[in-house]
């Protein structure tokens, strides 16, 4: 026999289509492509799309073009003829299709770079649809385009009532496109969407349509299947009884039969033809049917006779009787024979022959040998392992049994032994876990059966009890209870002998005394009293401090002696102390709080920022406070009143700011010291939160010509009573010189609750004190505001309601330059540049060790304001540099060498880092100051700063000090945490920190780090009163903090202060180098007391 098709290929294909046909979503199926005969009932007209080329129009089809969804369809009205060889749609160019269709397939061409939403669409309208009724839609796609298939009610085509749709991407594989539904209307229509896509041209193909009720589907699908099988095969011939076989089955098959009913029903089908074949032929049709059914021709021959369409369903019947018991014949025999193979005695367990009876009986459902024999192999031989494991265990509980004698146990115990060996092997022999019982674990087992107690057992347990007895459970902490069980225990362990235990007399016995040795409960409490004592004392001297005595914490303890040595337990005792350390915590809170109080108070005396207003505030709640403290009150009583009493002083406003502490327009300070910072002096009408400061700063010019536009227009506030025309006059006259911020803080956010006016004092730096008539300006939005100005000395003071950034205009002190002077000046420039040079060849020339260096820094790139100003200054430096030269030349003529400095030296202020002009005559002294003269020449204030900052960094665990001739430097794991310098009154210290980390903040830093000597402490810190020492505590607990550094549990103060000294005794120390002294000058200086 010729075998055409594999059955299993045909199955998979024909599972594969009823699949999609009867699950209720839409699916997409890869199929071979395969000729569809146009099914019965097929709703569809012209199902196959064909049309003649006379045809102006596809027969009962609809057609719909669109260049884009957004902008409207066309319903086609006819097509025409192209150049190449296709037909096009009347209403628009580049859709397109075939000159004509007399086969089964139908395509569509879209070209012309379409956009991607427009689309050619097909489609028919359906009446008379059965309602409630399940229908099948479905299509074989080909192509490289995006199609969608879509029902809508009534004859609809577009629009968004869509019933359903399914959208694939069509591919050159054909694809069967199917929509299942039910429907409760009775008018539909039906349509193909091809969409245009980013290729110049895209195609559809479309063949085999069907609309269809799905019943009718199944049952011809299914009938179609079989028959196309059984016609495949040459040996096969399709008689009446097949045909007839096969549509009964088909018969009851229904839209609801499932999935797996149909499979079955095709499998038993199939199954029935090979039978029938088998009677009929005489032949086995393994092969064909890719089955193993037993075939004996004796017992099949008697069926032959007489097979007819009535009787075919009866002659099956026996055959499948007949093969039945054919399999459980050879299937026992095989079962049998390996299971002997294995073990001859395991073939006789029980288990095995269970599971050989278990799948012989599965025949009678599945007559499939080698499943069945393959699952029954399996079951054996894990059955096999079983049978293994549980002799092993068995033999394993035997052999740990016998190691538990008879003698050793009376004879109710050691019974109780026994059938905990009989439960374990029972248990055993259940098991079907093989995984449990290779990992067996004898160790339970061994545990129940050492839970049984030998007759020497029994003996101590009613020793243990008689000890037990001398010492109540009740005179005993569990802890001690317990130690007197373990004593007891550890002790009956060492006897062995029955008769050592029943003869034991406690009395006299070593164990009585170690017994007697813990202490019982009033024993217990004694010692507990004594420790609770010192550690009241530990934690008194824990408490003290420089705001606490020990005598008076002492004080408190003697309340609470009598309480303590009357305790009547433990707990009692527990609760004592408790209640003491709350006592002496509430006694030191109060002396922090009381120091606290002080500090506040202290901080107020001297200081004018509460105003008198603030001052009676902070008065009245003093007194209130004291008056309360002469009542009779509880250590909680007077904490919470002096907790209360801070926080109405913390609450009092504050009606004066200073940005420096001490200085101020009414305050005593040396103004030749603060000539480079902007300080500000606020007094506010209303008054701020104590916790707010002020912050200042020098910003560079913007806006300026945005400003003078602004004031050009009269877009201006006046916030005092001026004049607005004269006003503008003004302003318009005067210069815009100087922007700074002055702003309001408050733990580092900035402070915009403002309330009433702000009297503003400014103290100018020195580069901003060139003009009079000053105003300050607010840029706004829209407008500027005009703050009127008056001047006190080197102050100007104005009142505003806000704070911000503020521009000062006013009159140049020389007066503005209305005469372009730039080449002037230029010129000048040119001059002084050519003068350096000349300096320069003859310094080489003099062959100089040491080139001076001549800093013009301030030259440089300055918009002559003052012109006239400029160019006299540039003059005198041309005079002078000119006197200079002159100077260098007589030098050469003379030969004579010019002093050779080797030690680095400092003029005016060590900090500098701008290079200095250094011309001088040879026999003029040169200081070079060590850092320990400065502490020696050092102001008062300055000192305690220097000594209270060293011990605060030396508070930490682990920093040393480095002191070099020009600083003192502090280190932490051996990197810079500062280092500092001192100049008279002023504290310069450099921090090893990120300038970013402190942008925003009220730290002021001056960036060092372009400077080689600095760059490891690149931040230099300028501390110049009490707020600043405080501020650099802060940073330096920044820098600990960020690096590990911890505070020492106790740290000594330490006196760092040095003794005030002179000059001449700081030179004949050593601790002041000169150079370039003349002989009477050295002769004086080592004379001088």
């Amino acid at each position: 026999m010729k075998q055409t098709k594999n059955i299993i290929g045909i199955f998979l294909v024909t599972l594969t289509l009823l699949i999609a046909i009867f699950s209720n979503i839409t699916s997409v199926n890869a199929l071979p492509s395969v000729d569809i005969d146009e099914l019965d009932g097929n709703i569809l007209n012209n199902p196959h799309i064909r049309y003649t080329e006379q045809d102006n129009l596809i027969p009962h089809w609809n057609m719909v073009v669109t260049n884009n969804i957004f902008g409207g369809s066309s319903v086609v009205t006819g097509l025409k003829e192209t150049v190449n060889g296709r037909r096009a749609t009347k209403e628009l160019t580049g859709f397109e299709v075939s000159s004509s269709n007399q086969s089964n397939e139908f395509t569509s061409y879209i070209s012309g770079g379409k956009e991607s939403d427009g689309f050619f669409l097909l489609g028919q309208t359906y009446s008379n649809i059965t309602k409630n009724k399940t229908y099948i839609f479905r299509t074989e796609i080909r192509g490289n385009a995006r199609v969608v298939m879509n029902i809508y009610p009534g004859k609809a085509v577009v629009g968004q009532g869509v019933i359903h749709t399914r959208e694939i991407q069509a591919s050159n594989e054909v694809q069967v496109l199917e929509i299942e539904f039910i429907t409760h209307l009775t008018e539909i229509t039906l349509s193909f969407r091809h969409y245009a896509g980013s290729a110049n041209e895209t195609f559809v193909n479309i063949r085999g349509a069907a609309f269809i009720d799905k019943e009718s589907y199944i049952k011809q699908q299914f009938v179609k299947s079989i028959t196309e099988y059984i016609n495949n095969e040459e040996d096969f011939i399709m008689d009446s009884t097949i045909e007839s076989l096969i549509n009964d089955v088909a018969k009851n098959l229904t839209e609801q039969s499932t999935n797996e009913e149909i499979e079955l029903q095709y499998r038993q089908t199939l199954e029935d033809v090979h039978y029938y074949l088998m009677i009929n032929n005489l032949k086995n049709y393994n092969d064909t049917f890719n089955t193993k059914i037993t075939f004996d021709e004796n017992l099949f021959v008697h069926l032959k006779d007489g097979l007819t369409v009535q009787n075919y369903r009866e002659r099956l019947a026996i055959a499948r009787e007949i093969n039945l018991n054919l399999y459980k014949n050879k299937l026992n025999t095989v079962l049998l024979s390996y299971s002997e193979s294995l073990n001859e005695i395991f073939s006789q367990n029980e288990k095995l022959i269970a599971i050989i009876d278990e799948h012989i009986n599965q025949l009678n459902e599945n007559p499939n040998y080698d499943d069945i024999y393959n699952e029954a192999i399996i079951k054996i031989d894990n059955e096999y392992l079983l049978y293994n494991e549980r002799i092993r265990i068995n033999n394993e509980l035997d052999e740990l049994f016998s190691t538990y004698l008879s003698d050793l146990y009376t004879a109710e115990n050691y019974q109780k032994l026994e059938k905990i060996i009989d439960d374990a092997k029972n248990e055993v022999d259940d098991s079907s876990n093989l995984e449990g019982l290779q990992n067996y674990n004898l160790e339970e087992v061994s545990k129940l059966l050492n839970s049984i107690k030998t007759k020497l057992d029994e003996a101590k347990d009613q020793l243990r009890d008689e000890i037990l007895d001398n010492y109540p459970e009740a005179d005993y902490s569990e802890e001690n209870y317990q130690e007197i069980k373990d004593k007891i225990d550890e002790f009956l362990d060492g006897l062995t002998d029955i008769d050592e235990v029943e003869n034991f007399e406690l009395e006299g016995s070593t164990l009585k005394d170690e017994l007697d040795d813990i202490k019982n409960l009033e024993e217990e409490l004694a010692d507990l009293k004594e420790e609770a004592k010192q550690d009241l004392d530990n934690f008194i001297k824990d408490l003290v401090d420089e705001n606490t005595t020990k005598e008076e914490l002492d004080e408190i303890l003697k309340e609470f002696e009598d309480k303590i040595n009357n305790a009547k337990d433990k707990e009692e005792l527990d609760r004592i102390l408790d209640d003491v350390k709350k006592e002496l915590e509430k006694q030191k809170e109060i002396n922090d709080k009381n120091k606290d109080l002080d500090d506040f108070v202290d901080g107020t005396e001297d200081s004018d920022k509460y105003g008198d207003l603030g001052q009676k505030l902070i008065d009245d709640i003093l007194k209130e406070l004291e008056k309360r403290l002469r009542e009779k009150l509880t250590r909680e009583e007077i904490l919470d009143l002096i907790i209360e009493a801070l926080e109405k002083l913390r609450a009092v406003k504050i009606y004066n700011l200073s940005s420096v502490e001490g200085i101020s327009p009414n305050g005593n300070y040396n103004s030749q010291e603060i000539l480079d910072d902007l300080y500000a002096y606020i007094e506010s009408s209303d008054g701020v939160k104590s916790s707010v400061y002020v912050k200042t700063g020098v910003k560079d010019l913007i806006n300026e010509q945005t400003i003078r536009e602004m004031i050009r227009k009269g877009l201006i506030i006046p916030k005092n009573s001026q004049d607005l025309n004269q006003l503008i006059k003004t302003l318009n006259k005067q210069s815009i010189f100087g922007l700074v911020d002055i702003s309001l803080y408050d733990d580092e956010v900035k402070y915009t609750e403002y309330n009433g006016v702000y009297t503003v004092s400014l103290l100018l730096p020195r580069n901003l004190r060139t003009h009079t008539n000053i105003s300050v300006l607010y840029k706004g939005i829209e407008k500027v505001e005009v703050f009127e100005v008056e001047t006190n000395g080197d102050w100007i003071t104005f009142k505003t309601d806000h704070f911000s950034e503020f521009y000062l205009i006013g009159d140049s002190i020389v007066g503005e330059q209305t005469v372009n002077l730039w080449w002037l000046i230029i010129t000048l420039l040119i001059i002084i540049t050519l003068e350096i040079v000349v300096i320069v060849i003859l310094k080489v020339k003099n062959k100089s060790t040491k080139a001076y260096s001549v800093s013009f820094l301030p030259l440089l790139a300055v918009l002559p304001i003052n012109a006239i100003t400029w160019i006299i200054i540039l003059s005198i430096i041309i005079i002078l540099l000119a006197i200079y030269i002159i100077y260098l030349i007589l030098q050469t003529n003379q030969k004579v060498k010019v002093f050779e400095q080797k030690e680095e030296v400092e003029i005016v202020n060590i900090e500098a880092e701008t290079p200095k002009v250094l011309i001088q005559e040879r026999n003029e002294p040169l200081y070079n100051y060590s850092f320990t003269s400065r502490l020696h020449m050092a102001d008062e204030a300055a000192m305690d700063r220097f000594n209270e900052l060293k011990n605060y960094v030396l508070s930490y665990e682990g920093v040393t000090v480095s002191t070099t001739w020009r600083q003192e430097t502090y280190l932490f794991k051996n990197k810079s945490v500062f280092k500092v310098r001192i100049n008279g009154k002023t504290l310069n210290v450099y921090f090893n920190l990120n300038l970013n980390d402190f942008k925003d903040t009220k730290y002021t830093f001056i960036d060092r780090s372009d400077v080689k000597t600095h760059q490891s402490t690149p931040l230099q810190y300028v501390i110049n009163g009490p707020r600043k020492l405080n501020w650099a505590k802060e940073l330096i607990d920044y820098y600990m903090k960020e690096n590990g550094g911890n505070k020492k549990d106790k740290y000594t103060y330490v006196n760092y202060k040095v003794e005030p000294l002179t000059r001449n005794t700081l030179i004949r120390r050593g601790l002041i180098k000169v150079t370039g002294a003349t002989k009477e000058y050295q002769d004086m200086i080592s004379g001088s007391k």
